[in-house]
């Protein structure tokens, strides 16, 4: 799957993911890590969906 709308936690404000780009591994968690810390940060690109936090993705093939 690859990413539909850019990525990213502010702060710092740093994409950390771009549209097109493959979803891998290490950043989806690194996202999961950012959300469960409830350090108050904002990650912007994602999108609630049924109360839960999404990624806006488009499969290739």
């Amino acid at each position: 799957m690859h990413l539909a709308d850019q990525t990213v936690p502010y702060s710092p404000a740093i994409p950390v993911l771009v549209p097109g780009q493959k979803i891998s591994r290490e950043i989806a968690g690194f996202l999961f890590d950012v959300c469960r810390a409830n350090t108050g940060s904002k990650i912007y690109g994602l999108v609630k969906s049924d109360g839960e936090l999404c990624l806006r993705v488009v499969q290739c093939q």
